[in-house]
């Protein structure tokens, strides 16, 4: 299940407007998610499955901060409904570079359901994981921030993955910003866009 390492790993991406990167954050999204070559093998064209997600990140003090999400796609796939569920908590560990970048390390407990329905029958796979990142985050400007990131996603029974995401976002106002991310994974690739609030 590579994809649904990639799409759990893309959504432990993480940011406000000040010297530096900020951590206390609410984050609606949308993504779509691509396979390749992972059902050619069989003749069929791959399925593009997209969803909507949530996220909050809070800071705990200057260097270390907590974040959880949720996050849902599926896709319409001949005829079977693909639904993919994504849960994840973890802690993570800011290390200031300069006045305006930061290494990020983090570690998440990881919460996966997979459905697939078909002719009113249903089919399910459950697991759960660890993720592990390493990353950077910075202000270019005053107002737009870019980062990258590489995480390795470990699941207790499906196949784990290697995935990179760089994103960027621009803030439109001291509370508010807005950004696109792009992820690569293994046979998978996430674009998303999303929406943050800031405080």
């Amino acid at each position: 299940m590579k994809k649904t390492a990639l799409f759990v790993a893309m959504i432990l991406s993480t940011a406000a407007m000040a010297d530096g990167p900020g951590y206390n954050y609410l984050q609606g999204s949308y993504t779509q998610l691509e396979t390749d070559d992972v059902f050619s093998d069989f003749g069929l064209n791959e399925p593009k499955m997209t969803g909507t997600g949530f996220a909050a990140s809070y800071g705990l003090n200057d260097n270390w901060f907590i974040a959880a999400g949720f996050n849902s796609i599926d896709d319409d796939y001949y005829n079977a409904k693909l639904e993919n569920d994504n849960k994840n908590i973890g802690v993570g560990y800011r290390l200031p570079v300069s006045a305006t970048t930061d290494l990020v390390f983090s570690v998440d407990y990881l919460k996966v359901d997979f459905t697939v329905s078909a002719d009113g029958d249903h089919d399910s796979f459950n697991d759960d994981g660890r993720a592990y990142g390493m990353g950077i985050r910075s202000m270019v400007a005053e107002n737009f921030e870019l980062s990258a990131a590489y995480s390795r996603v470990e699941m207790d029974e499906g196949e784990g993955s290697n995935n990179i995401t760089v994103s960027g976002q621009y803030y439109v106002s001291k509370n508010w910003s807005l950004g696109l991310a792009y992820t690569d994974g293994e046979n998978t690739t996430a674009n998303t866009v999303f929406a943050r609030y800031n405080f």
